[in-house]
């Protein structure tokens, strides 16, 4: 016992500096950000269920106030970015010219559901 107090007695600097650095919820919330900041600048999309997977209780706040400045469209099960916005709607404009029928689902990323492709999301 007397040894014990004596070693943290000399430690105690040592010690705080270890157990600083051991803060594991600061650093699963620092991985998480890392993750989603990576996924939505490559992709242009955040699903709210793989936010949800990675511990986000209420992912489409979170996803609003993460990216304040990017106009996002938040959907049902999705965030859209403005770069996916702007894609659809370049392609829409190319197919138009020479097609009057779209199929705007083959235009999407894979993760959207049929039931996003309606008139009420090509307001968007």
């Amino acid at each position: 016992m007397f040894y014990t107090e004596n070693f943290i007695a000399k430690n105690r600097a040592k010690i705080r500096v270890i157990l600083g650095q051991c803060n594991v919820p600061e650093r699963i919330f620092f991985f998480q950000s890392e993750w989603i900041d990576n996924f939505y600048k490559q992709n242009g999309y955040l699903e709210y269920d793989t936010s949800t997977r990675l511990g986000i209780s209420d992912s489409k706040n979170y996803i609003k106030r993460y990216f304040p400045q990017d106009e996002l469209a938040l959907l049902d099960t999705v965030a859209i970015g403005q770069s996916i916005i702007n894609q659809i709607g370049a392609n829409i404009e190319d197919v138009i010219e020479t097609n009057p029928l779209i199929d705007i689902y083959r235009l999407l990323p894979s993760v959207f559901a049929p039931f996003i492709v309606s008139d009420e999301y090509l307001k968007i």
